[in-house]
């Protein structure tokens, strides 16, 4: 009897972890990481209610490489949500794998010759800017080109990348 529930109990363990692991990847399609933040491919992008065209247009975002963040996949359609905080879907044919990033300052930030805080300025840029991200460094700083300005800035600058997240 004692062997009949334990089997049983293993048995519902089992099938409770692999129903578990299926609702994950349910929202995860391609395998990529998600969350993780991408950009915005074309100068006009719908954003919808839902995963579909049958879902009405919520946004239309108008700036292209503008950064956002993936937070699900279903199919071809990838749930995003902008700097603002806003969710919506998109066709995964409207958005790149580009890293991109929006200067959230409120003030100009400086483009710096090195990843030093008392390095050379090289140009500064406005809040609300969109800059390509090349590299992040750990600790503080990120390799950007803004307007043909290759340098570096402060991370706590940007949205488009995680506090953690180094990559070149």
């Amino acid at each position: 009897m004692k062997r009949i529930i334990l089997s049983l109990f293993v048995l519902f363990l089992s099938c409770n972890n692999a129903s578990a692991q299926n609702s994950k990847d349910a929202f995860t399609s391609t395998g990529y990481p998600v969350p993780r933040f991408v950009s915005i491919r074309s100068s006009e992008a719908y954003a919808r209610t839902g995963p579909g065209k049958q879902y009405p247009i919520r946004y239309v975002y108008q700036r292209k490489n503008l950064p956002v963040e993936i937070v699900l996949e279903y199919e071809g359609w990838r749930k995003i949500r902008d700097q603002k905080g806003e969710e919506s879907w998109v066709h995964n044919s409207l958005l790149s794998g580009k890293r991109t990033g929006l200067i959230k300052s409120k003030a100009n930030v400086k483009i710096m010759r090195a990843p030093e805080s008392d390095s050379k300025t090289m140009a500064e840029i406005e809040s609300g800017a969109i800059v390509e991200i090349e590299e992040c460094l750990k600790g503080n700083w990120c390799k950007i080109n803004a307007a043909g300005y290759k340098g570096w800035i402060m991370r706590k600058n940007l949205w488009g990348i995680y506090q953690n997240e180094f990559f070149d």
